[in-house]
């Protein structure tokens, strides 16, 4: 079976569901489980912003650090059972994360920018101090 899209996310919109299920060979139950995914790895990101927002700490980043975190969730939220149902995991995953880690370091480079900014206006550390 042949599926036509444009881009990898455009498959987890509605029209397309039942022609994923169909191809990895999951119920629609199962695939009902897999938002559990994106909810979980929004409170992952949100609290990676927040460290970074607070003290400034990109230490868990990285992708690899997402993916893992990703397969936490599938271990703990969804339970693959056969290897289509990881299959289809696996490719829900990678959607999300194609997706999410772009949008991860833009928003990243934002917050340290502001980060910077306001280090430099501190009177204690910026602009106002005197040099030798």
């Amino acid at each position: 079976m042949q599926i036509e899209f444009e881009t990898m996310s455009e498959l987890l919109e509605e029209g397309y569901h039942r022609m994923v299920y169909e191809h990895f060979g999951v119920d629609e139950e199962f695939g009902r489980r897999i938002p559990k995914i994106a909810d979980g790895l929004t409170r992952y990101v949100e609290s990676l912003l927040t460290a970074l927002i607070q003290s400034g700490d990109e230490s868990k980043m990285h992708e690899c650090y997402l993916l893992k975190e990703a397969f936490r969730l599938i271990d703990e939220h969804v339970k693959p059972q056969t290897i289509n149902q990881l299959a289809y995991c696996t490719f829900v995953t990678s959607t999300i994360l194609s997706t999410l880690a772009p949008m991860l370091h833009d928003r990243a480079a934002m917050i340290r920018e502001e980060r910077f900014q306001r280090l430099q206006n501190h009177p204690i550390y910026g602009s106002n101090t005197a040099t030798a």
